[in-house]
């Protein structure tokens, strides 16, 4: 029996090769009769051995190549050198495998996690830039409260369209104003106007000094305008006497007390024919500053007719 592994001839009935010690496998019937047939011949043994191995090679791949793996394992230490021999380089070497870039891989989410980061960090510096422009406008939005000016002692004061300019020494200016985006419409109790501005991210404004907010809340002096309050007194005095000509209001007058004291919204929500007829012939629903101060509870007076004589008389308070 020829050895699949070195090619020696051994008796029919061996199990191990006399020569490497492989197991023998009995090969199929076909290539015994033509290994005997080539035997016959008078093939050389140099030559049988020869072509029975690549013979073998051809014909029993399927025997030999499961023996190889399992005597690379089981064989005893003195056949490891028979089995080491074995030309099984070319093999491997023919066998191929796809090319794979292994670190591109590990590039391109390196450099996609960066590009992430720097996305995110423009994203907050665009954030953060909008907070700085416009937190300061919605903070500052609103021409409201004190504003003093570093230049002088004067100071200005804002509340529901009513202003006051005062000094160290009194009240200098009083009227309403008018907020054109950043320009400021004001305009005195004689009825001149006059222009600033009014800067709404540093909350500043602009007349004739410039003056900064003290984020109080506007409170107007006692004192509001001693001149104002003069021209006020004449001015409810001709209204509550010309109320008096109309019957309606003469007859209510007549029926209740000719004492009248007005304070806070009362001509506005008073249901007294006379004093509905009053506020009309005042001019009280046009007159931002007289009801800003009675609402607010900066003055108050006290109306007193003389019916029998039409005469009105005002005293503040």
């Amino acid at each position: 029996m020829i050895c699949g592994i070195c090619g020696a001839n051994n008796p029919d009935e061996n199990s191990y090769c006399n020569d490497c010690g492989a197991k023998l496998i009995t090969p199929p019937v076909s290539y015994q009769e033509q290994l005997q047939q080539r035997l016959r011949a008078g093939f050389n043994q140099g030559q049988e051995n020869q072509q029975t191995y690549n013979i073998q090679n051809q014909s029993t791949m399927q025997y030999t190549q499961p023996v190889r793996q399992q005597q690379m394992v089981q064989q005893s230490p003195q056949y490891h050198r028979p089995v080491q021999q074995l030309n099984v380089q070319p093999q491997m070497a023919q066998m191929s495998f796809p090319q794979q870039n292994i670190g591109q891989p590990n590039i391109s989410k390196k450099k996609g996690k960066a590009a992430g980061i720097i996305a995110v960090i423009i994203i907050l510096l665009l954030i953060a830039g909008a907070l700085l422009f416009f937190l300061p406008l919605l903070i500052n939005g609103r021409l409201s409260g004190r504003y003093y000016s570093k230049d002088s002692d004067a100071y200005i004061m804002f509340d529901d369209g009513v202003y006051a300019v005062y000094s160290n020494n009194g009240g200098l200016e009083f009227g309403t104003y008018e907020l054109d985006g950043e320009k400021i419409i004001f305009t005195d109790l004689n009825g001149s106007k006059d222009y600033g501005t009014f800067n709404k991210r540093k909350n500043t404004v602009e007349y004739g000094y410039n003056f900064k907010s003290d984020n109080k809340k506007a409170g107007f002096d006692t004192d509001i305008d001693k001149e104002y309050l003069n021209s006020l007194k004449f001015k409810i005095e001709d209204a509550a006497e010309e109320a008096l000509e109309e019957e309606a209001a003469y007859n209510d007058a007549r029926s209740w007390n000719s004492d009248y004291y007005i304070s806070g919204d009362m001509l506005e929500t008073s249901d007294m024919e006379y004093i509905i007829t009053f506020a009309d012939c005042l001019g009280y629903s046009s007159d931002d500053v007289l009801s800003y101060l009675l609402k607010e509870n900066y003055i108050s007076f006290d109306l007193e007719l003389n019916i029998e004589k039409n005469v009105a008389n005002v005293e503040f308070y």
